[in-house]
């Protein structure tokens, strides 16, 4: 069975750095990355099944990076996980493919639960795609 592997998507990289420590205090193994335009390329390279993904980033927005991570690998489950958003935004990220759609601040432990219900989805779709 895959361990739990988590990319972190934000262009806060303090945010990210606390994240990360308090994911392997939990035992949850975490790639960082603070440009949206190399989110998918660490897919390709590194075995993740989830990502959390800030929403407003320079370059591509999440939702640009979401439909592509969904173009690509469809199996990877996708947490939006934003400080600026509309319900717009939501509903667009939801019909294309997000696992669930978080607002900043999120409490981590809230996170880390849609974390692992987004594994057990990943889980799921990878034993019926085989």
């Amino acid at each position: 069975m895959d361990a739990l592997r988590v990319l972190l998507v934000d262009d806060e990289e303090l945010y990210l750095q606390t994240v990360a420590k308090i994911f392997h205090r939990k035992g949850i193994d975490a790639v960082l990355c603070t440009n949206s335009l190399e989110a998918a390329s660490i897919l390709r390279e590194t075995q993740c099944q989830v990502v959390v993904l800030d929403l407003k980033m320079p370059g591509m927005t999440g939702q640009d990076v979401l439909r592509e991570i969904k173009a690509e690998r469809p199996q990877v489950q996708v947490i939006i996980l934003t400080g600026h958003a509309t319900t717009e935004d939501a509903a667009l990220c939801l019909t294309s493919g997000a696992f669930d759609f978080l607002l900043k601040p999120v409490d981590i432990n809230d996170l880390i639960g849609k974390i692992n219900a987004a594994f057990g989805v990943w889980k799921i779709v990878c034993n019926t795609a085989s």
